[in-house]
């Protein structure tokens, strides 16, 4: 599936799909640029598709900055950036950037169960789709390792703070999910163990979480008398619980003998 075809079926999100993923500022935005730019790189000639790439490149708004994960890497990791051209010029990159944009989207705030696939990329930007995915997931995951709020969100009572952290822990699965099957022909078997091993840690999270929320609802119920305080405070949790149940289509190390589909449906 084109990023076109995506923007032409968002009959296939939900009512509570699109009760949040409207709300967030870019979707459209993102949603619509790669749109126009698809079809640009669908029909230009070659040589209109150079000077295009050749004016992005040119300009220093558009630069799109990578190796990030390496600013927040606590530790020695397979998965440390390689390349040491942080700086990326060019249409491809800008279009990237924008598909992992717009994944992050579907992924935080739809049941879209493979996001990334869902919106491209397409044979222009697949080279930068891949890095860019990558890195993304190892910024994520490196940031939410050294995140000293966690502790305390996911022992704590289920509140909108536990809702961000669980929808930031499903956001990185599957994020890591998709970098793991998109670079599954490219990784040593030392980086792919490395990435089961962070999504391993990352479900004990949400099984950590889970266990919270479970706890919680039981002794909410048997607090007997229902007040509207009690109420709200149930629909929160029945809500943590709820985002909490999120997985990855595949399990990642499982997932890479599935491939990476560019063209799937919802």
């Amino acid at each position: 599936m084109t990023t076109t075809s995506w923007f032409e079926s968002t009959a296939h999100l939900t009512p509570e799909d699109k009760s949040l993923v409207y709300r967030v500022v870019g979707f459209l935005e993102y949603s619509m640029a790669l749109r126009n730019l698809d079809e640009f790189v669908k029909q230009a000639s070659k040589e209109e598709l150079q000077a295009a790439d050749e004016w992005v490149a040119d300009r220093p708004e558009f630069t799109i900055y990578t190796n990030l994960s390496r600013r927040v890497q606590s530790a020695q990791s397979t998965l440390a950036p390689a390349s040491k051209n942080d700086d990326r010029q060019g249409l491809a990159w800008v279009t990237a950037l924008a598909r992992v944009e717009l994944g992050g989207i579907l992924a935080t705030f739809s049941s879209y169960d493979s996001p990334y696939e869902v919106v491209g990329p397409t044979q222009f930007d697949l080279p930068a789709y891949r890095e860019l995915l990558m890195d993304a997931s190892q910024s994520h995951v490196w940031a939410l390792a050294n995140d000293r709020e966690l502790d305390r969100a996911a022992s704590g009572v289920p509140d909108t703070k536990m809702l961000a952290y669980l929808r930031r822990v499903g956001l990185i699965r599957l994020l890591l999910n998709a970098a793991a099957r998109a670079n599954a022909k490219e990784l040593a078997r030392a980086q792919m163990q490395e990435l089961v091993a962070q999504d391993n840690q990352l479900q004990n999270q949400q099984d950590r979480f889970g266990v919270t929320i479970a706890t919680y609802l039981r002794a909410m119920n048997a607090q007997g008398a229902s007040t509207t305080s009690k109420t709200v405070d149930v629909e929160m949790a029945m809500y943590c619980k709820n985002t909490c149940k999120r997985q990855p289509r595949f399990p990642l190390g499982q997932s890479t003998n599935q491939g990476f589909n560019f063209g799937s449906s919802p």
